[in-house]
């Protein structure tokens, strides 16, 4: 199968760094056109990091995507010409405090395959440890949470997680775990 041939191309919206909205239209297969509308979001790094007593150390925060408080794994955006990983190590510092000097990539991923949403850099991390203070970004309010993996298990069953790309993330690096 070929990729659709874009013949269109029109920015509907653009506010950098966050956003920008495009309609694409595209020649189907059929040689019938459709509009689709693409979301450019940046590229962000996601860590889901286990301490050397084995928690996993996540962040709570109020998520107005989901206009309620939820647990994720610590992570942002990429700074412009930033590699993922160095941005991995910036967030857990600036959000948790925490530091590690075992890393494991396990991907990128995008978020919508339809609609593009933004790619994320998924990684973990061993051996994390406390070695500052929280330095949250000005629009950040989030608290550290440790959990045992039989806690986070329940959390992600009970909906604490609230987004698609966090649930995933820990259900990737958990079940990455239990094969080790």
């Amino acid at each position: 199968m070929r990729p659709w041939e874009i013949v269109e191309s029109e920015e509907l919206l653009r506010r950098d760094p966050w956003v920008a909205v495009h309609r694409d239209r595209l020649v189907l297969p059929s040689g019938n056109t459709a509009d689709y509308f693409r979301v450019d979001l940046p590229d962000y790094a996601m860590v889901v990091p286990f301490t050397r007593t084995g928690t996993v150390v996540l962040v709570e925060g109020y998520r107005p995507g989901y206009n309620r408080v939820a647990l994720g794994p610590p992570g942002g955006m990429l700074d412009r010409g930033e590699e993922p990983l160095s941005a991995a190590r910036r967030e857990l510092l600036e959000e948790t405090g925490y530091v590690s000097d075992d890393w494991k990539f396990h991907g990128a991923f995008t978020v919508d395959g339809n609609r593009g949403c933004g790619r994320m850099h998924l990684f973990s991390c061993r051996g994390a440890r406390r070695e500052s203070d929280v330095k949250l970004d000005p629009g950040e309010a989030l608290s550290v949470v440790e959990l045992m993996r039989e806690d986070l298990i329940l959390a992600l069953a009970d909906g604490r997680v609230a987004g698609l790309a966090e649930l995933a993330s820990l259900a990737t690096v958990l079940l990455g775990e239990s094969s080790r």
